[in-house]
């Protein structure tokens, strides 16, 4: 199945997302290498809380770096904070917003369990928000800021998901097929 070259032809399904996929684990591509980077340092069996932190400001909010003691303490502080995560409790993210920030919060998650928590990138937000105008899975018309909660954002996901027919692709499968058909015109 070729990938799409326009917009309008862009439906995801299972396939297209299987292909953007493969396209996107090419060893040469610097996005999969940075990701396989990120994920080899986070998951390490020897690395501290403080150098996950470390690791998502860095590769996702460096601007707010500055923050890693504060979220550091700030996930230390949420009782059975490992439990919830793993069980893909949303609230976290809303719990840890205000000392770490937005997506770094949602980023830890999806790093610290990444079947439970979508990737939450500009390109996947205004890819959704394009989506919807084109094929209305969402019942009501939202804008990309309004997709930075992330409660709502995972709503709309779940929609879109079942819209599609995606039950069966990964998130992280569904996060490389938004971001890389964003650019589709």
């Amino acid at each position: 199945m070729p990938l799409p070259q326009t917009f309008n032809e862009f439906i995801p399904s299972v396939e297209l997302a299987r292909e953007y996929r493969v396209e996107w684990e090419n060893p040469a591509n610097r996005d999969y290498r940075r990701y396989q980077e990120i994920t080899r340092l986070f998951t390490s069996h020897n690395t501290a809380l403080i150098d996950r932190c470390d690791i998502v400001y860095m590769a996702y909010d460096h601007f707010h770096r500055n923050r890693t003691q504060a979220a550091a303490a700030c996930i230390t502080g949420i009782k059975n904070f490992n439990q919830r995560v793993q069980k893909g409790d949303i609230t976290l993210v809303e719990e840890m917003r205000s000392s770490c920030g937005n997506v770094f919060s949602v980023m830890f998650c999806h790093h610290t369990c990444t079947e439970k928590y979508f990737g939450f990138t500009r390109p996947v937000r205004e890819m959704l928000v394009r989506l919807n105008n084109r094929d209305h899975f969402y019942n009501s018309f939202f804008t990309e800021a309004e997709l930075r909660d992330y409660p709502t954002f995972h709503v709309v996901m779940l929609q879109m998901i079942s819209h599609y027919h995606l039950k069966n692709v990964s998130n992280l499968e569904l996060d490389i097929m938004l971001r890389m058909s964003n650019h589709l015109n």
